[in-house]
């Protein structure tokens, strides 16, 4: 519900385009942003028919440089919750850089109650040592004002993260 075709779109780490395929389909324009060359040529192969995608290899905390609030929505699932809290604070601030005033972003990410004993190695789900208090205070840190955070899309909670204990937050630029 929040993409529209007039909406330029940014998703970090689609992987092998999942979600990028909705997110190429509903937006004027989507980059895809990812650290792994190979995920984004299967991206370039996946949507060869398509115009309106640009594809950008990451360093791992970055987003294009030619993007200052340039972007209306930013997307990324089932990444974050691997990312260490000092990558999801680097790319939060990315993010606070690349959003038009008003923009939104929406991210996946681990929930992590015990942050001390945590151990991503033994955790089933390898989720990071990261919750809803790191990543609240690192997206304020940023400049992004906090809209919510969630597990369950719905009210009847059919649609959402639980399965690990994660969650999904969802940010706007200041403006």
């Amino acid at each position: 519900p929040h993409i529209g075709v007039q909406k330029t779109v940014l998703e970090i780490a689609p992987g092998r385009g999942r979600w990028s395929a909705y997110l190429v389909q509903d937006s004027a324009f989507c980059t895809l942003v990812d650290i792994s060359p190979s995920c984004l040529d299967h991206c370039r192969k996946r949507f060869s028919q398509q115009s309106n995608v640009e594809y950008f290899l990451t360093s791992g905390t970055t987003l294009p440089h030619y993007s200052n609030s340039q972007i209306d929505f930013v997307w990324s699932y089932d990444s974050f919750v691997h990312m260490a809290p000092e990558v999801i604070s680097a790319y939060l601030v990315e993010i606070a850089r690349v959003l038009r005033p008003g923009g939104l972003a929406i991210i996946h990410h681990a929930n992590i109650q015990d942050l001390s004993s945590h151990n991503q190695d033994a955790h089933p789900g390898w989720r990071s040592a990261v919750n809803d208090r790191v990543v609240a205070t690192a997206a304020a840190q940023a400049r992004l004002t906090l809209e919510s955070q969630f597990v369950y899309w719905d009210r009847e909670r059919k649609i959402g993260v639980p399965n690990f204990g994660d969650t999904i937050t969802i940010v706007r630029a200041s403006g």
